[in-house]
């Protein structure tokens, strides 16, 4: 197996990790008087945010769709991660903000990891 290959089968699985951290990271932003934004429409809006980027992980790493499914369903989490990052820095949420640049680097990995008819096959 070329190490590229394992770079792609192991890098979203990394990916959801790193999302249901931010979930829980997002989370407690909601509920936490002691965070500063809890129940506020920007703590929502992330909270929902990563649960749908988690969903969409574990649709990706349990039952991966073929073709260029794969690849939109992979660019929209990037996309989630990116634009979760954002509002985290917004929030001041410093580790949720840490957990989106890492699961953004890693997803990338994982897009661009083999030659361009695995990306897309797998």
């Amino acid at each position: 197996m070329q190490r590229s290959t394992v770079l792609h089968k192991t890098s979203l699985p990394l990916v959801l990790f790193l999302s249901v951290i931010g979930f829980g990271l997002a989370l407690y932003e909601l509920l936490s008087p002691a965070s500063g934004t809890a129940g506020t429409a920007g703590a929502i809006l992330v909270t929902v945010s990563t649960a749908l980027m988690a969903a969409a992980l574990l649709l990706l790493v349990l039952a991966p769709p073929q073709g260029r499914a794969f690849g939109f369903l992979l660019a929209l989490v990037l996309l989630a991660a990116a634009g979760t990052g954002a509002a985290a820095y917004f929030l001041m949420a410093h580790l949720l903000l840490a957990a989106m640049i890492a699961a953004l680097f890693v997803g990338l990995a994982a897009a661009f990891s083999g030659r361009r008819t695995e990306r897309v096959s797998q």
